[in-house]
């Protein structure tokens, strides 16, 4: 049965496929917007279930730490093709007053890692995009469970139920799900073969491409894997029963990673860019990722260019 959640897991993340709405929480009085103005704190995630993860932390007297891993673990299970645990990310931690660490500037890269040398593929033939040897050591649990365990204030379980929970409960298929889930099943018809090797999604997911909007989707078998995780940290994930099963699925789905690599994932934190505009402080996640240095060069370009960050216009989200 892990071998059959790791398969989908490699699957989706081999296969990357190209504002929530309000909502009151089933076990709390925390209610989700669109959008808004908090006095206490805000979670903003891709689905409104993943947001009422983190503001169920924040409401437990949790960190914006906690709240953040809880919404992006749950947010592995609601948004199954694009946040996957399988996949990698980036975090920018800011913490004015932390008891442990005081103020706190940190950005963590955890992203996924090459196992393989720069000219595998050139090499080898095989491809970078589809099939096993395009998956590389996923860096999400461990650079999760880091942030949370250095600079969070929860412990592992408390967070990652809101997620375990929604595996075993499911979640209503949105438009969102539609529309991902139509780009995958032009996948299985560019690749038949993908039917049998990635089952699991085709039947399960994709409801072997008749998946509705308003169908609820659960996932047993990830929040079996959740729950490893919560008990055994990370060696729930890259070591033991759910490490052999994502080593086998990528082997026999003809890459190449082996025990030894996916227990070896380290991850890189360093000082995050930071840069003082409009006399704030900005910051944001250096290289490699892009996103950081593009928004500071805009904001950049437009304080150069006397720019009235008072424009109604800047505010008109919050309206």
């Amino acid at each position: 049965m892990m071998n059959r959640l790791l398969l989908c897991l490699s699957f989706l993340l081999v296969m990357p496929l190209s504002a929530c709405s309000t909502a009151r929480s089933r076990t709390s009085d925390v209610v989700v917007h669109d959008n808004g103005i908090y006095a206490q704190g805000a979670v903003a995630a891709d689905h409104a279930i993943a947001s009422e993860a983190g503001a169920r932390m924040l409401a437990m007297g949790g960190n914006a730490v906690d709240a953040a891993v809880a919404a992006s673990f749950t947010l592995s299970v609601v948004r199954p093709y694009s946040c996957g645990i399988g996949g990698g990310g980036f975090m920018v931690i800011h913490l004015p007053d932390d008891p442990k660490h005081g103020m706190v500037h940190t950005a963590v890269n955890y992203r996924e890692q090459a196992y393989v040398d720069a000219d595998y593929y050139e090499r080898t033939g095989k491809s970078s995009t589809i099939g096993g040897a395009a998956v590389a050591i996923p860096g999400s649990v461990a650079g999760l469970l880091h942030a949370l365990e250095t600079y969070g204030t929860l412990d592992r379980k408390t967070v990652l139920t809101p997620a375990i929970e929604a595996a075993y409960e499911g979640f209503v298929v949105d438009e969102h799900y539609m529309i991902m889930s139509g780009s995958l099943m032009e996948k299985f018809q560019a690749h038949p073969e993908f039917k049998q090797r990635a089952g699991l999604v085709w039947t399960h997911f994709l409801r072997q491409g008749q998946v509705q909007l308003g169908d609820r989707i659960t996932n047993s078998l990830q929040a079996k894997a959740l729950e490893r995780i919560a008990r055994d940290g990370v060696d729930g994930f890259y070591r033991g029963p759910v490490g052999d099963a994502i080593v086998r699925a990528i082997t026999e789905a003809g890459g190449e990673m082996t025990s030894e690599h996916l227990a070896g994932y380290t991850l890189d934190e360093r000082e995050p860019l930071v840069r003082e505009v409009e006399g704030r402080s900005m910051i944001a996640m250096p290289p490699p990722s892009s996103g950081g240095v593009t928004m500071l060069q805009a904001l950049m370009i437009l304080e150069a260019s006397n720019y009235d960050f008072a424009n109604p216009i800047m505010d008109a989200d919050r309206a």
